[in-house]
């Protein structure tokens, strides 16, 4: 299916995704997509998204796709020259823009926090933690730390290295990483080349949850 296909007309599509492991074994996963009518003026509407797109995905990172579709396209939207960038590196070769799907990850994480649970009594940073308790740490301000990070609250998609924590660290890594960057390397180039007067009509309002950080609406005009 081709992408002006799929943002052009409301309808029912097959879309098969090939995988290629390194010993060259492939597995081939067709999944039936329903795509609906948006709404007018309104973009991003996440639970109808939710009901649009993601029939039958399972759990696979669905949602931190969606969620970064809508909080990357408003950053992009909100700065002329990223989103210029962003479709010329779209348009060169893989490497100019798996940079800029990493530095997007970044800069708008779909997960605001992870949770972890403390095993062992100890101390950290003068906080007593004991055996149990629930600890959030805070994945926006670890993206954005300026020990770690030039420039950390702009948006540079040609940052590299680029040591996000977007999708976790170590044994605890996201399993659908791969997914949700293949998804966001093709479906945010589509969208504004098939919306190449894209843009904000007003602010976006977002869902009031700890963990994932989700545009609840995105008012736009193209």
């Amino acid at each position: 299916v081709s992408p002006s296909h799929v943002y052009a007309a409301a309808g029912t599509y097959d879309v098969t995704l090939t995988v290629t492991d390194d010993e060259g074994a492939t597995d081939v996963l067709v999944q039936q997509v329903t795509v609906e009518e948006p709404p007018p003026v309104t973009l991003f509407a996440q639970d109808a998204f939710a009901r649009s797109v993601s029939n039958g995905w399972g759990a696979a990172d669905v949602g931190g796709s969606w969620s970064l579709l809508g909080s990357g396209t408003v950053a992009l939207c909100r700065d002329p020259g990223a989103r210029e960038q962003f479709v010329t590196a779209s348009d060169a070769d893989g490497g100019a823009l798996d940079t800029a799907v990493e530095e997007l990850l970044r800069f708008e994480p779909p997960a605001k926090v992870m949770m972890r649970t403390v095993t062992e009594r100890h101390e950290r940073h003068g906080k007593e933690l004991d055996v149990g308790q629930a600890v959030f740490m805070g994945i926006l301000a670890a993206n954005r730390d300026p020990r770690i990070f030039v420039d950390a609250d702009r948006l540079v998609l040609d940052r590299s290295p680029n040591p996000h924590l977007t999708f976790g660290f170590g044994h605890h890594f996201c399993l659908g990483a791969a997914l949700a960057r293949l998804e966001i390397r093709l479906a945010v180039p589509a969208l504004l080349r098939r919306f190449p007067d894209l843009r904000l009509a007003g602010e976006p309002s977002w869902r009031p949850t700890i963990s994932d950080r989700s545009a609840a609406h995105v008012p736009a005009r193209w």
